[in-house]
């Protein structure tokens, strides 16, 4: 992704990358930290199931995703947990990194690493589907 390549740039560092709801100013310095942080705890070309929000912890987790050349499932954020617990067991995704109020126990997955609101886990190993 061309965008990925130019925010590394040290022409735009110091320039705001985005304003958050609360009118704090995120630099691309600091958002390319960011994404370094997060692409370092997913493995590349792994499946992620992210749960959308408008917010920082969800675009940090897509370009860390993209950065990781990783497969990724945007999914809205309120989707039933019926309807996620069926996505998860047909597709069983390598991570899910969702908003920690909305974790319930998932037995298959232990936790991976937490950034602000959102907390990454990662399968404990792959389900064999039953045929």
């Amino acid at each position: 992704m061309l965008f990925l390549k130019d925010i590394y740039k040290s022409q735009y560092k110091k320039n705001n990358a985005l304003i958050l709801e609360n009118d704090e100013l995120i630099s691309y310095n600091d958002l390319t930290k960011k994404i370094e942080q997060f692409s370092k705890n997913i493995k590349k070309r792994s499946l992620i199931f992210l749960l959308c929000q408008n917010n920082l912890e969800s675009i940090v987790g897509y370009l860390g995703s993209v950065k990781s050349n990783c497969v990724i499932s945007l999914i809205d954020e309120k989707i039933s947990d019926d309807a996620f617990i069926k996505l998860i067991d047909n597709y069983q995704p390598d991570f899910i990194f969702f908003d920690k109020k909305r974790i319930k126990k998932l037995d298959s997955f232990s936790y991976s690493y937490s950034f602000k609101s959102f907390e990454l886990l990662e399968a404990k190993k792959k389900i064999k589907k039953k045929t």
